[in-house]
């Protein structure tokens, strides 16, 4: 009897590959040929209550088949949508960078405004304090000329 892919010599191993037995496929296609082949190419035909007739697929080949169309199929398989879904994420990540950088930039700039403005402001107060000691050095000579000259 062939009823499983076991039947004919192919195995799923525990770390997901494929083994093939030659032996027990040729065993079993030499003892019932047309099981193997029905094995992968089974269908049937049902009767609909309209009157009208639909062929269901049953053989490993078509559902091996199926499961192919649900994994590439180039608008809604799996491998596209985790595309889709990866490539969408990489757009967002490289927006947020984009927003980031922006924001560094601007911040950069405003603390480069602040500096000088700082600088400039510095720049005043040592003005400033110069005056300041001028005026406080012609005190002092007058001052000393001044009591210089009462003497």
């Amino acid at each position: 009897d062939v009823h499983t892919l076991a039947d004919i010599g192919i195995t799923v191993n525990g770390d997901g590959t494929i083994s093939f037995d030659q032996s027990t496929f040729e065993q079993a296609h030499a003892a019932d040929p047309s099981a193997v082949e029905q094995l992968f190419n089974a269908t049937e035909t049902v009767n609909n209550p309209d009157g009208t007739t639909t062929t269901k697929n049953l053989g490993v080949a078509y559902a091996i088949d199926n499961q192919m169309d649900q994994l590439i199929d180039p608008q809604n398989g799996t491998v596209t949508l985790e595309n889709q879904g990866l490539s969408q994420q990489a757009t967002n990540f490289q927006d947020e960078i984009t927003s980031l950088n922006q924001i560094l930039s601007d911040k950069r700039n405003v603390l480069e405004e602040q500096f000088d403005n700082m600088e400039q402001v510095l720049a005043g107060l040592q003005t400033q304090q110069q005056s300041i000691d001028s005026l406080s050095g012609v005190k002092s000579s007058s001052s000393s000329s001044s009591s210089s000259s009462s003497s």
